[in-house]
Order: structure tokens, then C-alpha cells, then sequence
């Protein structure tokens, strides 16, 4: 947001300053959203949607050709498009749905090269390897290099690495990921090594708390509702049959796996880049032999039989407490069932069924999350709504790097103010902005903003806006309960004219 008040698109911007934390690529995604339509929420997330649009259609056209199916027999779009994870980060600005796009369009254009011998092909696979650079780091574009050698080396074709253009497409490539970095490296120095090198880099590699068993364990959330079918499929797909496919299997991988596994420093986020390469091994169903597809469709019923359980109970949970709307309720558990049903029934041999019934439940379950969003947000809504001339301003005195006032300002479609001490929050209030003030700040702050203002002659119009717990993050029925009981009091302020 601050990128867009300063008109600067090649510096990212944080707390009025130059802020190298992250490459820009989601930023100039979110920036181009806005610029067409409009600052809000459809400009900030379309472009992810449109993201996880390409990432579907290039594991679509991987799945065909490495299982050798037809158009109409693959559904690994569907299956990536129904994944929790892509709920996740395909439906809000995020930079993994960009990596798992790129990578994955990295692969389509390298092997269409291997097929057709043409060098445009190697050229454009290199060139997106190097935009994954500028997603989120270089060593995206270094595990996807190291993966595409790796499967030159397993399928023979080493010849690849006598060829001049090989060579001349990874130096284009090079170029395009490292330009970025190179001009803010000649333009502002110091500041990018501080925070590029120095706290994004260097201080990672000495671990966080996070284990690499947390960090499976979220993983196989990303692969809800298909979990155990996928699992399935994972292990048949190391039986001796499938040998020609575990080339690409370990090239697409292996390295990801490996690096993350052991990195000592682990988020719940990097292991999201192997969702599509689970999709692609779910069209290995369509080839499998009468005793193995019985497997598959054990591990299908049970998981089936999981869901009804589970979707059913999380909709008369939500529904009571009155965290989503008595309909919606109604359609997951109906497609709940209805996904129960095809499981257990001859139509769970039709995969595409199956996989259409998994993305109509994601997307129920996207649509109760943004209704519960909009009541987290409703009182923000009606108070901007009743003076709609007049700017949010955010009491951060902290400079709190996850503050909301981005999010909450996109939210209700006005570029809200931060104010980074309570003179500056007064000052912007006294001026006529609706003030903003967070369960942390405001027991301590506000009193002095009180007395300030009153100082002044003026005095303050309160009112208190209950918001769900930040910390709940998988939707288990425990948190649930947590988020529907403990919830969080933030307060909006505005002026009136004080009573002397």
C-alpha cells in the first residue's frame, strides 16, 4: 500500500521507508490489481485467482503427457483447485500461489522443449525460472535449475549440457531473476543488505522453533479433502510399473523436499510447492490394474466416510454458535454427503466426479470463511459506511510489521493512515479521521489520547468492536470453540465537540 502512495514500484515500502524484507513480484501482482480495478479486496486477490487459474492448466497439461491421458480423463487441475492449501493461498495475496505457478509453468515449457527441440521453449522455462527469484528468493529458481538437471540426467539426455543455447537460456534466465536484485543492491545499498542478507538470509539459518514433523503435519492439511486417496496413489507410484514416471516424480521433488526437510528454519508455507505434484499423482488412478485400483478406492472410501463425519459436525458447530449463515451449513452438509455418497458408490471409479464433488466442498468452505470474515469486519464496515469522507488512521506505535492496516484498509476499499505515535493518531483524528485502535493499544493508549484531545477542547465518541482470535488458524472444533468464545475488543473513535 505504501508502494502505491509513494508511485514507487521498484522499492517496496514499510513504516515510510525502503523495506527489502521480500522481492517485489506480489506486490506489483496486488499494485496491477489496483490499477485496474480499483483499490479493494477484487484487485488485491484476483491476481492470485488468476495464479492458481495458470498453475491448474499447466498440471493439467503435465498430468496428460506423463500419464498419457486424454483431455478428458485429467483431473489434476481439479484436484489442485480443491486443495486446502490452494484455499489457502490461492484465494488471498500470497507469494506461494506465484511459486507454485511459476515452477510449475518452468516445467511445462522444459519439457515441451525435450518434445519438440525448440529453443523458445528453453528459453521461456529458463526465463521462468529466474521470475522465481523475484517471488520470494533465488533459491526457488536454484532448487527448479537443479531439479531440471537432475531429470536430464534420469532420462539420458545429457547431451543438453553440450549445447550452447542450453547455456545461453540459463545465462537469460540468470539475468532476469538477479536484475531485480542488482538494482536495488546499486540503488539503496545498505538498507538492502540489512534487511535482504542480513535478517531474510543469514539470521534464518539458525533455526526457528519449528520442527520438520509440524511442519509435514501442516502439509498434509494443504491436502484436504483427498488426504488419504492421495496417499495412496503416492506409494503405488513407487511400484516398478510406474517407472517411467519417477523420474519426474524425483526431479519435481526430491530437491524441495530435501532442502526444507532439513533447513532449520521452517514455516508451515514451504512445503506448498509439492501440492501440485500430489494433483499430477492423483491421475495415476486412470492407470492403475484392478488390484491396485482396489487400494486406491479403499483409501477413496474411508477418506469419504472422514469427510462426512467431519463436514457435517463443523457445520452444526458453525451454524449454532452462528459463525456462518444456517444455509450455508446446509450446502456443506449436503455436499458432504453427497461426496460420502460418490466415494462409496460405483462413481468413485469416475475420478472426475470425485474431484468435483472435493472442489465444491472447498469452495463451500471458502464462502463460510468469507462470512466469517465480513462479521469480523462488520462493525468496521457500518462505521466507515455512516462518514465515508473521512480516512481510517491506525494507532501503531510499535511499527508492527503484521499490523492490519493494510489488510483492514483494502477491506473497506480506503487507504487507511498509520499513525506511528498517539500525537500523530490525535493530530489525524482532530482533522476529522475515524480512528482505529487494537486490542494491544489501546487499555494503554488511549487514555492519553483522551486527555490529549481534551486538552484541546475536544472529546471522543467510543465504541468497542469485537473481532475473532488472530491466532486460530486450522479450523479444528477445540479452536473453533476458542475463536467463538475468546474474542478480541478493538475501539473506534471519532470526534465531537467537547462539553466544557
Amino acid at each position: 500500500m505504501e508502494m502505491r502512495e509513494h508511485g514507487d514500484w521498484l522499492h517496496p515500502w514499510l513504516l515510510g521507508e525502503h523495506a527489502y524484507y521480500k522481492p517485489p513480484f506480489q506486490l506489483w501482482a496486488t499494485l496491477i490489481g489496483w490499477k485496474i480495478f480499483g483499490f479493494g479486496l477484487i484487485g488485491a486477490f484476483l491476481p492470485s485467482i488468476l495464479a492458481v487459474l495458470l498453475t491448474a492448466a499447466c498440471i493439467g497439461w503435465i498430468s496428460k503427457r506423463v500419464h498419457s491421458l486424454s483431455s478428458e480423463q485429467v483431473t489434476a487441475p481439479l484436484w489442485f483447485a480443491a486443495a486446502a492449501g490452494t484455499l489457502t493461498y490461492g484465494t488471498t495475496a500470497q507469494m506461494e500461489i506465484w511459486i507454485v505457478a511459476l515452477y510449475s509453468l518452468a516445467w511445462v515449457a522444459a519439457l515441451q522443449n525435450l518434445i519438440t527441440g525448440k529453443r523458445r521453449w528453453l528459453f521461456a522455462a529458463l526465463i521462468a525460472a529466474g521470475v522465481l527469484s523475484i517471488v520470494k528468493s533465488p533459491l526457488y529458481s536454484v532448487l527448479w535449475v537443479w531439479g531440471y538437471w537432475l531429470y536430464l540426467g534420469l532420462t539420458s539426455q545429457k547431451n543438453k549440457f553440450t549445447q550452447p543455447s542450453f547455456w545461453l537460456a540459463h545465462l537469460v534466465g540468470a539475468l532476469v531473476g538477479a536484475a531485480w536484485f542488482i538494482y536495488a543492491l546499486i540503488t539503496d545499498r545498505q538498507k538492502f543488505i540489512s534487511d535482504y542478507f542480513v535478517r531474510e538470509t543469514l539470521a534464518k539459518t539458525g533455526g526457528n522453533s519449528s520442527t520438520a514433523l509440524h511442519m509435514w503435519g501442516d502439509f498434509s492439511t494443504f491436502c484436504v479433502p483427498f488426504l488419504l486417496p492421495a496417499i495412496v496413489v503416492a506409494i503405488l507410484s513407487l511400484n516398478k510399473r510406474h517407472r517411467s514416471l519417477r523420474p519426474f516424480i524425483i526431479a519435481f521433488a526430491a530437491l524441495p523436499t530435501i532442502f526444507f526437510t532439513f533447513f532449520p528454519y521452517r514455516t508451515e508455507t514451504y512445503l506448498y510447492i509439492l501440492i501440485p505434484l500430489v494433483a499430477i499423482l492423483m491421475d495415476l488412478r486412470l492407470g492403475l490394474q484392478n488390484s491396485k485400483l482396489r487400494s486406491v478406492l479403499y483409501g477413496v472410501r474411508l477418506n469419504g466416510l472422514l469427510m462426512l463425519v467431519a463436514g457435517t459436525l463443523f457445520a452444526v458447530f458453525a451454524v449454532s454458535s452462528g459463525m456462518i449463515a444456517g444455509w450455508t451449513g446446509g450446502i456443506l452438509t449436503a455436499l458432504a454427503c453427497a461426496f460420502a455418497f460418490v466415494s462409496f458408490s460405483r462413481r468413485s471409479r469416475e475420478w472426475k466426479t470425485l474431484a468435483f464433488a472435493a472442489l465444491a466442498i472447498t469452495c463451500v468452505v471458502r464462502l463460510g470463511a468469507i462470512e466469517l470474515g465480513e462479521q469480523d469486519i462488520r462493525d468496521l464496515r457500518v462505521f466507515q459506511a455512516e462518514h465515508p469522507d473521512r480516512p481510517l488512521v491506525f494507532l501503531d506505535p510499535g511499527g508492527y510489521i503484521w499490523h492490519e492496516v493494510g489488510l483492514l484498509s483494502v477491506a473497506v476499499g480506503q487507504p487507511g493512515i498509520r499513525a506511528r505515535s498517539t500525537k500523530e493518531f490525535s493530530d489525524a483524528v482532530k482533522n476529522g479521521a475515524l480512528g482505529v485502535l487494537s486490542d494491544g493499544d489501546w487499555p494503554a493508549n488511549l487514555p492519553l489520547i483522551r486527555q490529549e484531545l481534551l486538552n484541546q477542547g475536544f472529546a471522543l465518541d467510543e465504541a468497542s468492536w469485537w473481532r475473532w482470535k488472530r491466532s486460530i488458524q486450522i479450523p479444528t472444533f477445540s479452536n473453533l470453540r476458542k475463536l467463538k468464545q475468546n474474542r478480541r475488543e478493538y475501539k473506534l473513535v471519532m470526534l465531537k465537540p467537547a462539553v466544557r
